[in-house]
C-alpha cells in the first residue's frame, strides 16, 4: 500500500535549464540580446527579421564583435524591454544614452535645440557643459520625445 496523496500539499519540481550557448555572465549588450533571444526560443534569423537586419549583424552583436548601429539600437532596446547599458553619471553621458537609445544623431539633436552638432558632441565627451538656456531646450526636447 502506497502513501496517500494529501490534497493540501502538492509540489511540482521544475528545473531551470539553459542552452549551452546561453551567456554565463553578461559582459556586453550582445549577451543580453542572446539571452533574450534564447529565452523566447527564437533563432537568429527570426530575430534578425524582427529587428529589420540580417543574421550576420545579430550574430556579431551577440558575440560582441560589433554593436548595433545608431539606427538599430532603439529596436534592440525595445526587443529587450530594458536598457542594459551602464547607468550614466554625467550630463554628457546621460545625453548620449538618451540620444542613442532613440537613434538620434548629433546633428538631429543639435537641430532640435538650436546648436551646432560639435557642441552636442563636446557635451557628451565632457569637454563643456550646456548653458542654462541649452539645458532648458534639452529638457523641452527630452520631454517631447
Amino acid at each position: 500500500m502506497g502513501i496517500p496523496a494529501l490534497p493540501f500539499c502538492t509540489a511540482r519540481l521544475t528545473a531551470l535549464w539553459k542552452p549551452a550557448e546561453y551567456p554565463k555572465e553578461f559582459r556586453h549588450l550582445g549577451d543580453h540580446i542572446r539571452a533574450k533571444r534564447l529565452d523566447l526560443g527564437l533563432q537568429i534569423k527570426q530575430l534578425a527579421r524582427q529587428l529589420g537586419t540580417d543574421e550576420g549583424s545579430v550574430a556579431a552583436w551577440e558575440d560582441g564583435s560589433r554593436r548595433p548601429s545608431l539606427r538599430k539600437l532603439p529596436k534592440v532596446l525595445e526587443f529587450l524591454k530594458y536598457d542594459p547599458r551602464t547607468p550614466s553619471k554625467t550630463i554628457g553621458e546621460r545625453l548620449r544614452q538618451y540620444r542613442t537609445a532613440r537613434g538620434v544623431s548629433h546633428r538631429e539633436l543639435a537641430r532640435a535645440i538650436g546648436v551646432d552638432p560639435s557642441t552636442v558632441n563636446s557635451w557628451e565627451r565632457g569637454e563643456h557643459k550646456p548653458s542654462r538656456k541649452c539645458l532648458r531646450m534639452l529638457a523641452k526636447v527630452i520631454s517631447e520625445g
